[in-house]
């Protein structure tokens, strides 16, 4: 859920010295990571932006170009690329004075063959002002321009609406709760198209949904607009929900998730934690908080799945998306970070994993889907060029054999126009419910 969002400022990258070229063009995008900039008193992050880049390589030299007659210089050096210092010092400039930039060091690293070859690139940089030295930080995983899926429209709904989660049940039935014009509540999607509104919320009220293995329909649900309102973890049956357990009012319940016991697992995106529902007593208590999990901005925990035994959150505010372990007796266990705002981080909303542990991440209010690996490594899957306008949720269908089948919703680029900039373009879509097969990647 990324009702609005509040970002700090920034020095955008901008590059301006033209490189001679070398080997074969090739173009590539930014997966995960950003710029992390980092003051004796603030520090803000800001996420690596999907725009096309391109390289040309002849195994000795490599020039990442960012744009026109914007190229960095790398050499070979014992197995990586290092940035040429003589060719590439003035390479980086912010947009706006008064800072300068001074560089430090840049590496650029590739990984795996074909399609599935990535390039983990790493820059550092001194900004200078007169007030302040800070240390600037950019780090992320490139990604070769792939040819897209076929990509199935299930539904369109209209420009304005807020679609914010999915769930698919047993037999294959599509749900989806979304906020706007066509209706606030919960949509079941026909399979030869249309959407029917099954549960309506009141106006400004809305959340997640996810089923249990036994088949049951759970939700969270808030008024984030009223400091006292509804914050409640909900049962949805026969048209209508009901309220199986109340939140504190300083929380904002967002992500839902069961494990195979049918216990919930809430993502609290206002204070930062894990509230846990157990089925049998009926109570939510808090499961796992503070670390990795605090809020350090608009929102904090947002997504969140169970799969292998573990408990995946994103935590919006960090760029971050966190694995903990579920103990044998229910608690919470061992936690560990994938990435991070300091870490190739992705900015991350809600995210759907694969049979092999693999999280196919939606980026809201950006326009892109990531697959991520256990290990950290990512890959650009869809962007807007292919249709995808604010992916706002993900997840694989759960019946067997169509497990690699994976259903994206999203808002229309409804908050993104709101930062053109940032999201590529200030017009509206309609919001869609999309499937694609993630098999035709292959071991991308």
């Amino acid at each position: 859920m990324n009702h609005a969002v509040t970002r700090p400022a920034i020095l955008a990258l901008s590059l301006g010295v033209a490189g001679q070229i070398y080997g074969k063009e090739s173009v590539w995008q930014a997966a995960s990571g950003g710029t992390k900039l980092t003051c004796a008193s603030t520090s803000s992050y800001q996420s690596a932006s999907s725009r096309e880049i391109r390289l040309e390589n002849n195994g000795r030299r490599l020039n990442v170009a960012f744009r026109p007659n914007c190229v960095l210089e790398l050499r070979r050096q014992k197995g990586k690329f290092v940035l040429d210092t003589k060719s590439s010092a003035e390479c980086l400039s912010p947009d706006s004075a008064p800072q300068s930039w001074s560089f430090q060091s840049g590496t650029a690293e590739f990984t795996g063959r074909g399609p599935s070859k990535s390039l983990k690139l790493t820059l550092q940089y001194q900004v200078g002002s007169e007030s302040e030295s800070c240390q600037a930080n950019y780090q992320a995983w490139l990604s070769k321009s792939v040819a897209s899926p076929e990509i199935e429209e299930l539904a369109s709904f209209s420009k304005g609406d807020f679609i914010e989660s999915v769930a698919v049940d047993r037999h294959g039935d599509v749900w989806v709760m979304n906020l706007g014009p066509t209706g606030t509540g919960v949509f079941r999607i026909a399979e030869k198209g249309g959407a029917e509104l099954v549960v309506p919320y009141p106006e400004g009220q809305g959340g997640n949904i996810a089923f249990t293995p036994q088949g049951e329909l759970f939700g969270t649900i808030s008024d984030v607009n009223d400091p006292e309102g509804i914050r409640a973890i909900i049962k949805l049956a026969d048209g209508a929900y009901q309220v199986v357990a109340d939140l504190p009012k300083d929380s904002i319940p967002n992500g839902i998730a069961s494990d195979h016991l049918g216990n919930l697992y809430v993502a609290d995106s206002g204070v930062g934690r894990i509230f846990k529902w157990n089925r049998k007593t009926g109570v939510a208590k808090v499961w796992a908080e503070g670390g990795s999990l605090v809020n350090q901005g608009y929102l904090g925990p947002n997504g969140i799945k169970v799969a292998n035994d573990s408990v995946f959150i994103s935590n919006s505010s960090t760029a971050a998306i966190v694995e903990t372990k579920i103990k044998k007796d229910g608690t919470a266990g061992k936690r560990r970070t994938i990435v991070s705002n300091g870490n190739f981080g992705i900015g991350a909303d809600d995210f759907a994993v694969d049979r092999s542990g693999n999280l196919w991440v939606t980026t809201h209010p950006s326009n892109t889907l990531v697959k991520l690996q256990k290990n950290g490594r990512a890959s650009l899957i869809l962007d807007s060029q292919d249709g995808l306008w604010g992916p706002t949720s993900a997840f694989f269908d759960p019946r067997p054999g169509m497990e690699t089948i994976l259903y994206i919703v999203g808002d229309g680029n409804l908050l993104g126009s709101q930062q053109p900039d940032e999201a590529g373009s200030s017009e509206l879509f309609p919001s869609k419910v999309l499937r694609i097969n993630t098999a035709d990647f292959g071991k991308l």
